[in-house]
């Protein structure tokens, strides 16, 4: 672990408030959407074109071209959503266990909690893949009526703040690709897995620390609202 890493993992992640009762998860995965499709050619001018980072020049010309097939070629959606889900249950495990802390049926309620986040599972990864695909082939978000498109809007400034983009870890398949953003605490780097293709170029496979991008995009404020319309928490 790099110093940049621990000061990461020192800073007390805040939490911010939603009010936007019919939020969805999928607008933090868009987030993601905005970490892969960094601006700026500068970052693309000093590498070849077989190295990780270059790959994620790809995504984002994929995007910018409206060409699924190049996005689904050099990101495994599936994958990275599947393992993003999986941080965000446990995120939701721990706030749903604050509510309920002092309840003599802690552990029973708690079993019932998880077996409700593991049956959606495959279904919301479907869902949150399609908005993504509809996303490269359109570049739009949303419609500008719905009550998501502002706060969505917001996570999408984080475009903004691309500071870095490198890779750390690299052998013949698999490379690690670091992307540091100018986070709400200070910067914050977003470890992303890619693995080789047959042709040389790369692949994203997975957000390594997908929870600390999720808390990034104001995640436990969305969960709060969420546990709260179920009747649970203040």
């Amino acid at each position: 672990m790099n110093n940049t890493t621990k000061k990461n993992a020192a800073v007390k992640r805040p939490v911010r408030k939603s009010n936007k009762k019919k939020s969805n998860l999928w607008i933090y995965i868009v987030s993601i959407l905005v970490i892969l499709l960094v601006g700026g050619g500068c970052f693309w001018n000093f590498y070849y074109t077989k190295t990780p980072v270059y790959s994620m020049h790809l995504i984002q010309k994929a995007v910018q071209e409206q060409n699924l097939a190049e996005f689904k070629k050099h990101v495994d959606t599936d994958a990275m959503l599947s393992r993003l889900f999986d941080d965000y249950s446990k995120i939701a495990l721990k706030e749903f266990d604050k509510t309920i802390s002092n309840d003599p049926y802690k552990t029973s309620i708690e079993g019932g909690f998880v077996i409700g986040i593991t049956a959606v599972k495959d279904k919301s990864i479907t869902y949150q893949k399609e908005e993504i695909y509809r996303f490269v082939e359109s570049e739009k978000i949303t419609d500008k009526s719905s009550s998501n498109y502002n706060y969505v809007s917001s996570i999408l400034s984080m475009k903004d703040k691309i500071k870095d983009i490198k890779c750390t870890k690299r052998n013949a398949n698999i490379a690690n690709v670091v992307i540091t953003i100018e986070g709400i605490s200070g910067d914050l780097n977003i470890n992303v897995k890619m693995r080789r293709l047959a042709d040389n170029t790369w692949q994203v496979v997975e957000i390594v620390n997908g929870d600390d991008l999720l808390y990034e995009c104001g995640v436990v404020g969305f969960i709060q609202v969420y546990l709260k319309a179920l009747g649970f928490g203040n």
